[in-house]
């Protein structure tokens, strides 16, 4: 059975409460959609990523709610995945995917949208036995305070790692 897509009102209802602190994304237009089935990588779902729009797609987008043409970014959840998911891991989710989207001013004026990776990306038993200090991004864990219960904190001044304006496309896996 091939995938079916459509527009995903959960997650845009969500996106709502965190887009204040992404203040990089002002001015985007970000699509979100479902997909049926999520991809799976090493066997485990992928439920959300994000997309940057590829320039040359945006004239065959309909007009988004700011009266522009064509989005910037799409955030695409594995239907399947999402529905067995709580609350508090849905937002978790939507925020790591407007995460990874910014907005870069270019010397013209207009806004060059990007995609970032994340900081940390490592295997758990590596952390466990060698700590966080030899990674970059790991070893900033060692000034945030981790709990179990999720947090709002104030938006900062984030460090983008894109290296081109080609289409990107960043995943994770629960």
């Amino acid at each position: 059975m091939a995938n079916e897509y459509w527009k995903a009102d959960e997650p845009a209802e969500i996106a709502q409460e965190y887009l204040g602190m992404h203040p990089d994304l002002v001015g985007a237009n970000i699509a979100f959609m479902f997909k049926t089935k999520a991809t799976k990588r090493d066997g485990q779902p992928v439920v959300g990523k994000a997309m940057k729009v590829p320039a040359r797609y945006k004239p065959l987008m309909e007009e988004t709610d700011t009266g522009d043409k064509g989005y910037d970014f799409i955030l695409e959840f594995g239907a399947d995945a999402w529905q067995e998911l709580g609350q508090d891991t849905k937002a978790a989710w939507v925020d790591y995917c407007l995460e990874q989207c910014y907005g870069e001013e270019k010397d013209d004026g207009t806004v060059a949208w990007k995609l970032r990776k994340p900081e940390i990306v490592g295997f758990p038993v590596i952390f466990s036995r060698h700590g966080v200090g030899w990674h970059p991004g790991a070893n900033k864990l060692r000034t945030l305070r981790l709990n179990d219960e999720p947090t709002v904190t104030e938006p900062t001044v984030r460090e983008a790692s894109a290296d081109t304006d080609e289409q990107v496309e960043q995943d994770l896996s629960l």
